[in-house]
């Protein structure tokens, strides 16, 4: 749709971004480079994650700001590494459910050996960009939290197996995700996904 009335008889028009439109559609080479970076990240994540159930094993603890030094020097130790591809979210109890959390020094929770932790990170690598969400818990979780993190795993099993014609949007399956939640009375302040984007 037009609006007149711009300075110099221009309009304003409202519609779609073409380039917004382009950005979406990968190139061979982009997803080539959105696999290797999602292999390079891995191996810093699940460093990290033995590195912590060895700790919590052991009986010691680390900061929220602590979790995220650590994955942050495993990322740098990868080839192509530029920078976290967004501030870490290492949000341990409470902290796990404020979206978009950062811990800060003096303020920030403690992952104990029986913690509920949730880190949201990402690194920006000269092949691509990582978006990556774990919630685990370091000891023995409640009965609550093991029905919740299923109805979790039961909605993602839903969305990454769903059949749907090309051009459905993301809100259009979004339910699928939700569903096991919301059969429990229960549903999360997000979005089910994001696009990601890529180093520059």
């Amino acid at each position: 749709d037009e609006v007149a009335g711009g300075e110099g008889g221009s309009a304003v028009v409202e519609a779609t971004s073409p380039i917004a439109m382009a950005k979406a559609i990968k190139n061979e080479a982009e997803m080539r480079g959105m696999v290797e970076a999602h292999l390079r990240d891995g191996v810093a994540l699940a460093t990290f994650l033995c590195f912590l159930e060895e700790q919590m094993a052991a009986g010691a603890t680390m900061t929220e700001v602590e979790v995220d030094r650590h994955i942050t020097g495993l990322r740098a130790k990868q080839g192509g590494f530029k920078q976290p591809s967004f501030p870490t979210i290492a949000g341990e109890g409470p902290n796990g459910a404020v979206i978009h959390y950062r811990a800060a020094e003096g303020s920030c929770r403690t992952v104990t050996p029986d913690s509920m932790l949730l880190i949201d990170s990402g690194g920006q690598y000269e092949c691509g960009t990582t978006d990556v969400t774990r919630t685990l818990h370091t000891g023995s979780p409640t009965a609550h939290q093991i029905a919740t993190f299923t109805a979790v795993l039961k909605g993602n099993i839903a969305l990454s197996t769903a059949v749907f014609p090309p051009g459905t949007p993301g809100i259009a399956i979004d339910a699928l995700a939700r569903a096991p939640l919301w059969s429990m009375g229960l549903n999360y302040r997000h979005g089910t996904g994001h696009g990601v984007g890529a180093a520059l």
